[in-house]
């Protein structure tokens, strides 16, 4: 079973945000989100491939390099549109976090950029974004697994 999550930027009072399938737990997608996607640009192209498979420390593979759902070239995010074929669906946009949770109500964590990524559990009551704190043992883990990537 997968780990869904949410990915957002807040603009202004509005946040935009994508779903994404796999590995939503911050140990993964805060790390991979706080390392290569850390500046507003990067987190807003991201967004921009709308629903994604799972992401990763790449937006796009190198020129001649298969890419898609199936052949997946190892460091490349999977996006549902581009690399499946399947109807664009463009970021959605919502006035609030609750909006955020209760629209993707199936999804486990939020993550929102707002000058830094920023985390929250979904299914906790009181729930409060927490800028993501990188465990040196998942950094070094992720780095090491794309290295030749980057």
């Amino acid at each position: 079973m997968s780990t869904r999550s949410v990915i957002g930027i807040k603009q202004n009072d509005t946040y935009i945000t994508v779903y994404c399938h796999s590995d939503g737990y911050p140990e993964y997608n805060g790390t991979i989100l706080d390392l290569y996607y850390n500046q507003p640009e990067l987190a807003k192209e991201l967004i921009s491939l709308g629903d994604l498979s799972i992401i990763k420390p790449k937006l796009a593979a190198d020129e001649n390099v298969v890419h898609n759902f199936d052949v997946r070239a190892n460091g490349v995010t999977v996006a549902y549109h581009r690399d499946r074929g399947e109807k664009y669906q463009k970021p959605e946009k919502f006035n609030s976090l609750k909006e955020i949770i209760d629209y993707y109500s199936n999804c486990s964590y939020l993550y929102v950029f707002d000058e830094q990524w920023k985390y929250l559990y979904c299914h906790s009551k009181n729930a409060k974004l927490t800028p993501v704190k990188l465990d040196e043992e998942y950094v070094s883990w992720i780095q090491d697994m794309y290295k030749d990537k980057e």
